[in-house]
């Protein structure tokens, strides 16, 4: 119905159109995933790596198959009861109340719930290596990342991890087939994650830090101008921006 009503709406129209969303979302996750534990862990494989899902809605739910499809052991939990049940019944996974997931050892843990997750109270208690997924905001301020890095903690921002959903929404509404999106979402990944790490240890500040410093060079590589003419009413300045 929305698109009845303006042309540059993408991503809801149909019901297929949003499995490939999922889908994409999670694959980028997973690329985010492999990425870092190339870098990290010097594995070209996921073979035998625990991970901890918190959260197993579509997205999630999706991720956990990828993930057993490449050969690590899946954790699980979720504040919904009836997504724990369809998770369980479909994939030989571990669950775990929702309030122990945070410190349950693992590898990775991938937040792909609730936002805020990650704070002056959980992060303390983490009992990981990496951490990377598809929740939006996890971080409950941007003093978090600097906690995070200072427990020898690799954290993969959300905005990076979860992009292919974004690129699949971009590229469709320019035509590009599903197989092309793919590609793309598989590439881009890759590349910005070891962008990322790459220069955290170059530079010795964190990855959000660095990825935050990404988005501001495209952002003012356009000019001021530009940009405020692009966000119109929207316009903040760019130490608000930043911050």
């Amino acid at each position: 119905m929305a698109n009845q009503y303006s042309p540059f709406i993408t991503g809801i129209s149909l019901e297929k159109e949003h499995d490939y969303l999922i889908e994409l979302t999670a694959l980028g996750v997973l690329t985010a995933i492999r990425s870092a534990v190339r870098l990290i862990k010097k594995k070209n494989d996921l073979k035998g790596f625990s991970v901890a899902i918190q959260g197993v809605g579509k997205v999630g739910l999706t991720l956990a198959n990828l993930l057993i499809e490449s050969g690590c052991e899946v954790i699980v939990t979720d504040i919904n009861a009836d997504a724990i049940e369809r998770c369980r019944s479909q994939l030989p996974v571990k669950v775990y109340q929702p309030d122990k997931i945070l410190n349950v050892p693992c590898d990775i843990l991938i937040p792909c719930g609730l936002g805020g997750i990650l704070n002056e109270t959980t992060i303390p208690a983490l009992n990981t290596k990496i951490i990377c997924g598809a929740a939006n905001n996890q971080l409950a301020s941007k003093e978090m990342a600097a906690l995070i890095a200072s427990r020898g903690i690799t954290y993969i921002p959300d905005y990076v991890a979860n992009v292919g959903g974004a690129i699949y929404a971009s590229q469709s509404y320019l035509g590009d087939t599903v197989e092309q999106i793919s590609y793309r979402v598989i590439s881009t990944i890759n590349t910005l994650v070891e962008n990322i790490i790459n220069k955290s240890r170059e530079m010795n500040i964190t990855p959000t830090e660095i990825a935050r410093n990404m988005v501001m060079d495209v952002l003012l590589s356009r000019g001021v101008d530009q940009i405020k003419a692009d966000l119109g009413a929207w316009w903040i300045d760019k130490e608000k921006l930043v911050a």
